[in-house]
């Protein structure tokens, strides 16, 4: 990629533009823009992020079998969780979705996801959220009581 490439990409998630994929289906393209990360998405993303199993100390293990294990295993269980993320960023109809689902699950590579995962990560803007929400709680006129108290 060059760096023209480069700084449009970077200049268009400043500006919430979000980003793009190509898909070509019987040959025709077809372009799909991730769409606006509203409240309602992030809210969806999470509920299936949530459902993802991994198994971090068995991925740090000093053992390589064990990690080998661990890797197929993440695979197995959380393919699905992985397309039906992707395909709630660039899809709100159902449809569009279920098909985004299998076109990712038929041509995406391992690179091309841990891309789209980079992308996901600066556009979703977690960091904002997570901050407002921390300066609505400094506005209750209340002390917020503990959830468990020991």
């Amino acid at each position: 990629m060059n760096d023209k490439k480069l700084e449009q990409e970077e200049i268009n998630l400043l500006l919430n533009k979000g980003f793009e994929i190509e898909v070509r289906v019987l040959g025709i393209k077809k372009t799909f823009k991730c769409k606006k990360m509203s409240l309602g998405r992030m809210l969806k993303l999470s509920n299936i992020f949530i459902k993802m199993e991994i198994d971090e100390e068995l991925l740090t293990s000093g053992s390589f079998q064990e990690q080998i294990a661990m890797q197929y295993q993440a695979v197995s269980k959380n393919t699905k969780n992985v397309v039906k993320a992707m395909a709630v960023c660039f899809a709100d109809n159902f449809l569009v979705r279920k098909f985004l689902e299998l076109y990712f699950l038929k041509n995406y590579t391992p690179n091309e996801l841990l891309e789209f995962a980079q992308n996901l990560l600066k556009t979703a803007n977690y960091a904002n959220f997570i901050t407002s929400i921390a300066l609505m709680n400094g506005n209750r006129p209340t002390k917020a009581n503990p959830i468990e108290k020991k």
